[in-house]
């Protein structure tokens, strides 16, 4: 069929079990106003992977240096806010003779710093290769020109974009990120309450 329901947001209506099933998607297909998601390029699921892949790496940072704050913490170590000071800080600990570590945990710590450096290498790795796809992409560097984007900025919105014609204007495509507030509207009265939280997350939070 080549077409999908926008969201399962709009097959819910159709539901009549706990479930998502076949029925009620067949049913919010027939639908003559039901929205689909644009079949993705082979470009696009390339980025989307590169995207992905270095979410995924910057969580696994994230909790490696949280699993080293709290470690140092058993010592009476107050880690540093901020994984560039955490950095810095792991090789003075190492080097500190006083600071209570004993033998066995500085080799811990050690490898544990290693794990560090490796994950920062790949997540710079996979970020290098994403502004290089920028830079050699035509729709890439007309976005570039416009100011406050930057390469990661710009490869995703070409990931979510592509080419852009399966939306009719601007306000469509920011009401598919969810950059639209909720509405509350009775008696010809409308109140705009926070910005929805639907549509693409990761796009939204760049």
């Amino acid at each position: 069929m080549g077409k999908r329901a926008h969201s399962t947001w709009f097959v819910k209506p159709y539901v009549k079990t706990n479930k998502n099933d076949a029925e009620a998607i067949c049913e919010a297909i027939s639908r003559p106003n039901m929205r689909f998601v644009n079949i993705k390029t082979v470009e696009q699921q390339d980025i989307q992977s590169k995207h992905r892949v270095r979410e995924e790496l910057i969580c696994h940072r994230t909790a490696k240096a949280n699993k080293i704050r709290g470690l140092v913490s058993e010592y009476g170590i107050v880690a540093p806010i901020g994984i560039a000071y955490l950095r810095k800080a792991i090789p003075m600990w190492l080097e500190e003779s006083d600071n209570g570590l004993i033998f066995y945990f500085r080799a811990l710590l050690l490898t544990l710093q290693e794990d560090l450096i490796l994950v920062d290498e790949r997540i710079d790795l996979l970020t290098a290769k994403i502004k290089n796809n920028v830079a050699t992409n035509p729709i890439g560097k007309k976005l570039m020109k416009v100011i406050g984007i930057g390469p990661l900025v710009c490869s995703a919105l070409l990931m979510a974009l592509g080419d852009g014609k399966h939306f009719k204007k601007g306000r469509d495509f920011s009401a598919s990120l969810g950059l639209v507030p909720r509405q509350y509207s009775t008696g010809g009265r409308a109140n705009l309450l926070g910005i929805s939280k639907r549509g693409d997350g990761y796009l939204r939070k760049y």
